[in-house]
């Protein structure tokens, strides 16, 4: 064999080499219920076994049942991929047991993409202080924010679930202190959460809409910050996001016979008397 052929072929080997072992591994996506494939609910290193149908195993029946109390639910749930069996149910402990500082909000994200309509059921049986315990962690967790923001947008059914369980009227539910001593949207902002602000600000707007006593999103706002101390007040209205959004709306208005005065407490309240 001549010199040219094997430096051809040693040349060609290694370049076939060099591409295989350059292309990373395709990843398997778990597919949703809609048929379609998300990057949050991706999972590496599983076996056939485990990507069988959760009804195979009575560990997973016995978990969706717990779950489910309807018929068809409980079928959707049987049909979930066994490899995600673990994960949803560390999830649903942690949830049940209130350690909602370990929450995996990619998780999280996922069950929720499964659970389609049924956005609150890991979430019916807390009560009041549990709920608060739980908007508290929202609060302070921008990426858990971020994701059940993502997932609540349209409905605001996960929202609407955790508020009612602090009182039916939302203004009122956002109004309560959490364990901090701050309400919701108080503590979002002393976190700088801007995940969780946007969240809050289009559930208000929709909310508001929908609702025949309330004039404008101000209104909710000045029924939330009704009675929160005057220093955080102040404080509140150094929010870029809401600057942006409510400074032109609230310089729009008519205090004391002249144009309202943005972060001015008393042009503030004046206005929401007004409301």
């Amino acid at each position: 064999m001549n010199r040219k052929l094997i430096f051809f072929i040693i040349k060609n080997v290694s370049l076939m080499c060099f591409i295989s072992c350059s292309v990373k591994k395709q990843t398997p996506f778990y597919h949703l219920p809609d048929g379609k494939k998300d990057f949050i609910c991706l999972k590496e290193g599983r076996n056939s076994k485990e990507d069988q149908g959760c009804w195979r195993f009575p560990a997973c029946r016995n978990f969706c049942e717990d779950l489910f109390f309807n018929k068809e639910k409980r079928q959707m749930c049987y049909d979930w991929p066994m490899s995600l069996f673990e994960d949803f149910r560390n999830l649903k402990d942690v949830i049940d047991t209130q350690s909602f500082q370990y929450i995996e909000p990619e998780v999280l994200k996922c069950f929720l993409k499964f659970v389609k309509d049924d956005k609150d059921i890991l979430f019916r049986k807390l009560n009041e202080e549990e709920v608060k315990e739980f908007l508290e962690e929202i609060a302070n967790n921008e990426t858990l924010a971020f994701h059940l923001a993502g997932e609540d947008k349209g409905d605001f059914s996960l929202l609407d679930a955790l508020f009612k369980k602090i009182n039916s009227l939302a203004p009122l539910a956002l109004s309560e202190s959490l364990f901090a001593g701050n309400n919701f949207l108080i503590l979002i902002h002393q976190q700088e959460n801007d995940s969780a602000w946007t969240w809050l600000n289009d559930y208000i707007v929709h909310h508001c809409r929908r609702d025949r006593f309330c004039k404008e999103p101000l209104d909710y706002y000045c029924k939330i910050l009704r009675d929160v101390a005057f220093e955080k007040l102040k404080d509140f209205f150094e929010n870029h996001q809401f600057r942006r959004e409510y400074a032109k709306r609230i310089e729009s208005k008519t205090c004391q016979s002249d144009t309202c005065m943005y972060g001015n407490l008393q042009d503030f309240n004046e206005m929401c008397d007004s409301f």
